[in-house]
């Protein structure tokens, strides 16, 4: 017994006993690994559509189609209407919520840009607050400075 040589997992490829261990915990591992590198090349995707998404709804709301902040649901729901949101709107929401879910499962914090849009969309809801077409300039100014953006929409 005193002649044997211990070997552990460390030193597998000079020991035949734990060989089929360590492969099988390599390939789990790389797998891991694999999986998390494609959810965040899809993760990176879902944010550059976002973005696209969102300039061109912003776009639309400078040019003074209103209904992309839902500055008038509260009004349309209160006197009873039954309007449907914006498309783009409901466009934008989805993508978001969609992105977040996905920065969730990767343990992330929640995305930054639709974060944004969700801050300007509450601050449509007070008395004497901006109208949409300019929330869209300032919102896509704050893409612009930040970097997001090539030229302002």
């Amino acid at each position: 017994m005193a002649n044997v040589q211990r070997r552990h997992p460390v030193c597998v490829p000079k020991c035949e006993r734990h060989r089929a261990t360590f492969s099988s915990w390599y390939i789990v591992l790389m797998s891991r690994e694999r999986r998390r590198i494609k959810a965040k090349a899809d993760l990176q995707r879902l944010e550059d559509g976002y973005i696209a998404l969102l300039t061109d709804a912003l776009r639309e709301c400078k040019g003074g189609t209103w209904g992309l902040f839902g500055a008038n649901d509260t009004v349309y729901e209160r006197a009873g209407y039954r309007k449907s949101k914006s498309p783009a709107r409901t466009a934008v929401l989805e993508a978001g919520e969609e992105i977040n879910r996905e920065r969730e499962s990767l343990g992330l914090d929640p995305y930054v840009w639709h974060e944004r849009f969700l801050a300007f969309s509450r601050r449509t809801h007070r008395d004497n607050a901006l109208g949409e077409p300019k929330l869209a300039a300032e919102l896509a100014m704050e893409l612009t400075e930040a970097g997001v953006l090539e030229t302002s929409v």
